[in-house]
């Protein structure tokens, strides 16, 4: 089959959540023997012959020096990405239509598109959009367009979440779908080595986004029995004013910025324990944090909450530390375990590897999403 990757813009560009699941699609379908190509609405900074496969490239971001320059660009692109794909599927038919798109105009259009060609259009679907703090009444009108109509434009969906993959068959009960959760390459993450740093700590990976979650692990790392023992640091990524202030009102905690890939995993197997907390909303029932994964595969002990997918795969005291509510004296509760408790540490490593090997190591899926995709 040839699978065109669509809906994208500036990938693959850094390691963010976005590319890591590209990347292990890429990789997943390309071991199968698909042919994979990236059709981009404007390039990566970095050069695209460094990646292991086709990527169109219309603009070079690099020549939007200024905003306004970079929206005529984009604009510009968008409207030519439909004739990129049509002309494509001349040079060789398209089977699928790999939509990475959170806007409905797009899933319309690429649906259009779809029928012309004779291509099925998959969705990938990893966040209910319909329960976003929006900021306009664009957002607020398209999370429900994607959320409430736009599985009935899709041949199949390869969802994040049971939520997900129950409220897109609720719309179209004869949509062919596929649960799969954040993945990764395990090899990979083996052949990294961990930092040298002698000092035991923390870690939270995330962005400015949840600045809630953020302010909550450190008011329970505040709490905590741990704060002697253990430093907290915090790997933040989003608005830089945001990120001064956080550092300004917390002088005791590492902020830690723009680091390369490897670097990072490099951070994560160092470290005592990985933190993720998950909320009591319907976003985060709705979504699985691609930290997961990586945290699985860097042998890391895992401190989250009992909420969203996390009951499906993780045990108290087994596979991770969970908290059962999401309260600071509950999560920091968990964060003292790690205090004299060397040997249920060890074990519940060791686990949490062999869960992530079963769930989240990208060749656990070769079988079921070959048989997803030709079941179309």
């Amino acid at each position: 089959m040839k699978i065109s990757f669509i809906g994208l813009g500036g990938v693959p560009f850094s390691k963010r959540a976005t590319d890591v699941r590209l990347s292990s699609f890429v990789d997943l379908f390309q071991s199968l023997g698909h042919e994979v190509e990236i059709i981009n609405r404007f390039s990566n900074i970095k050069n695209s012959s460094d990646y292991p496969y086709h990527i169109y490239e219309p603009y070079k971001k690099t020549i939007a020096s200024n905003k306004m320059v970079f929206i005529i660009v984009y604009f510009l692109s968008l409207i030519q990405e439909p004739f990129v794909i049509i002309k494509s599927n001349k040079k060789k038919h398209i089977d699928i239509l790999f939509n990475n798109s959170a806007h409905f105009i797009d899933i319309l259009i690429y649906s259009i598109i779809s029928k012309i060609i004779k291509a099925k259009l998959i969705h990938q679907y990893c966040e209910f959009r319909s329960v976003f703090e929006n900021r306009n009444i664009y957002h607020n009108i398209n999370g429900r367009l994607v959320d409430r109509v736009s599985p009935k434009l899709w041949d199949g969906a390869i969802c994040i979440s049971h939520f997900l993959e129950d409220s897109c068959k609720s719309i179209n009960p004869k949509l062919k779908t596929i649960k799969v959760y954040p993945i990764c390459d395990f090899d990979y993450f083996n052949s990294i080595q961990p930092k040298n740093i002698q000092k035991k700590y923390i870690l939270y990976c995330g962005s400015c986004d949840y600045i809630e979650v953020i302010n909550f692990i450190i008011k329970s790392y505040n709490k905590s029995l741990c704060k002697s023992s253990f430093d907290l640091i915090m790997v933040i990524r989003g608005n830089q004013n945001t990120i001064e202030q956080l550092k300004q009102q917390n002088p005791n905690i590492t902020f830690l910025e723009k680091l390369e890939y490897s670097d990072l995993i490099s951070w994560y197997k160092s470290a005592s324990a990985l933190l993720i907390p998950m909320r009591d909303n319907i976003r985060d029932l709705a979504r699985y944090p691609n930290k997961i994964c990586e945290y699985c595969a860097s042998s890391g002990i895992i401190i989250t909450t009992n909420y969203g997918e996390i009951p499906y795969l993780f045990k108290n005291e087994y596979n991770a530390l969970i908290s059962k509510e999401y309260s600071t004296d509950s999560f920091a509760e968990e964060l003292n375990k790690l205090e004299n408790n060397d040997a249920i540490i060890k074990s519940i490593k060791e686990n949490a590897y062999i869960t992530g090997q079963k769930y989240f190591e990208t060749s656990a899926y070769k079988e079921s999403i070959n048989t997803f995709l030709h079941e179309l």
